[in-house]
């Protein structure tokens, strides 16, 4: 019978794209039809890492030590579910500093809450506050010493692409990490433009910016192991409307500065590594065939991206490793027998001659795969700049796969971006605007 059925891409780059395959390296995921899962709910355990230890004493550090108490009128300790998951409400007190205001995140970890730092003049701050269990507060502590580091990179080198943390602490059993509150998420963005892509020069500031973060990074041997448009948030918390390349109009921040957040998966290079990282449509072919993975895993991620945000939908829209195998030949061409060859799972996904089994794909699937369009028909003639970066980064073999710090020596990363009001300005081909870029079936 068949395994699932397809809908408008739409839907599925809404329901089906979230987190729900994240660490599975199966044919399908339980649940990948359906569900209404749309973050990192389902995978925030572990990232890139395999059964890590801590990397200093338990909560060292001065300030870091206390144990907080709520602001309540019988001075009890703040509520919790059966989960361990912080309960409070509008006005409670965490750290005896910062007012809660409101939920802006929830997940398996626990909540994201936005709050007013009173020691501050009522600066706006995020506080993600982790659920009270064991591997969660652990998971967390060392996501707080990876973004210590990479506060300090960012003095250092004066890349400013990364979120910024304030301080981390222990509130009645819940680690809390404090950090600057930024906009909306790509995905939130793209997802309010009813999957419209960005204006061009948007996207390729982005992308630039990513490529900025990503060399900063790898120069420090770390993987960030997840990005994807979820965890690229706009700097501003004010957005505007500008014209995109295909004459409508979509919503875009104020400013073109973003920021790289959550380094819960965040892997040093020489570190133990689990199987499985990113989420499915990131994932480059070296951690689908189980032939290892590092730095250049990063990069894939970032062309995956960076097409998303050209045509506003999902480069490869997928639930299953055959089938995304599949769409990256079509769009990529045949993956090189030298770079297959060593995987445990080449007989799999691959016949005798090297060539992906599309014998294997369900009618479904068959016809969702034959609509994807080649890399080079995806990109309009007029921003090749942007394909070589895409073309670059989107290589098979990690090996021979563009690095950050090359990427950056490119047009698109050297020369000037055009301006919104010229690219909007500009005719498509036959005078219309362009069909859109969806491959779904």
């Amino acid at each position: 019978g068949k395994k699932r059925s397809r809908s408008h891409h739409r839907k599925s780059h809404d329901e089906g794209r979230r987190r729900d395959d994240y660490r599975s390296g199966g044919q399908r995921e339980p649940g990948a039809a359906g569900g209404t899962r749309r973050h990192r709910e389902e995978d925030t355990e572990t990232g890139g890492r395999a059964d890590r230890k801590r990397m200093r004493p338990k909560y060292e550090g001065g300030r870091h030590e206390r144990l907080q108490v709520k602001a309540a009128d019988d001075g009890s300790p703040p509520p919790v579910d059966e989960e361990g998951h912080y309960c409070g409400r509008k006005g409670d007190i965490i750290g005896l500093r910062y007012q809660v205001q409101k939920e802006v995140g929830l997940g398996t970890f626990g909540r994201v809450l936005e709050c007013v730092d009173q020691n501050d003049g009522d600066k706006v701050v995020a506080v993600k506050i982790v659920r009270r269990v064991r591997k969660y507060a652990d998971s967390a502590e060392i996501e707080a010493d990876i973004l210590t580091q990479v506060n300090r990179l960012s003095l250092r080198t004066g890349v400013r692409h990364f979120v910024h943390m304030h301080e981390y602490f222990m509130f009645h059993g819940h680690f809390c990490i404090v950090t600057e509150c930024l906009g909306p998420s790509l995905y939130d963005l793209i997802k309010k433009n009813d999957y419209k892509p960005f204006p061009y020069a948007y996207t390729a500031s982005v992308v630039r910016q990513v490529l900025q973060a990503l060399a900063a990074l790898h120069d420090m041997k770390l993987v960030h192991t997840d990005l994807k448009p979820e965890n690229i948030l706009a700097v501003s918390r004010q957005t505007k409307t500008e014209m995109n390349s295909k004459g409508r109009l979509v919503t875009v921040p104020r400013t073109v500065d973003v920021k790289v957040i959550d380094f819960g998966g965040a892997t040093f290079d020489d570190e133990r590594k689990s199987t499985i990282v990113n989420t499915r449509q990131y994932r480059a072919p070296e951690v689908i065939l189980e032939l290892g993975w590092s730095l250049p895993s990063d990069m894939w991620s970032v062309g995956c991206i960076a097409g998303e945000l050209y045509t506003g939908e999902l480069l490869f829209a997928t639930h299953c490793n055959t089938e995304h195998l599949c769409l990256m030949e079509r769009c990529l061409g045949r993956f090189p027998r030298d770079f297959i060859q060593d995987s445990p799972l080449r007989r799999r996904y691959f016949d005798s001659y090297s060539n992906c089994r599309f014998d294997a794909l369900q009618d479904d699937e068959f016809r969702h795969v034959q609509k994807m369009r080649t890399l080079e028909s995806i990109f309009k003639a007029g921003h090749s700049d942007l394909l070589d970066v895409v073309r670059g980064v989107l290589v098979y073999d990690p090996d021979r796969r563009m690095s950050a710090a090359e990427a950056l020596e490119l047009p698109l990363c050297r020369h000037p971006i055009p301006s919104p009001d010229t690219e909007a300005r500009k005719p498509s081909p036959s005078g219309a605007p362009e069909k859109g870029a969806s491959r779904s079936a």
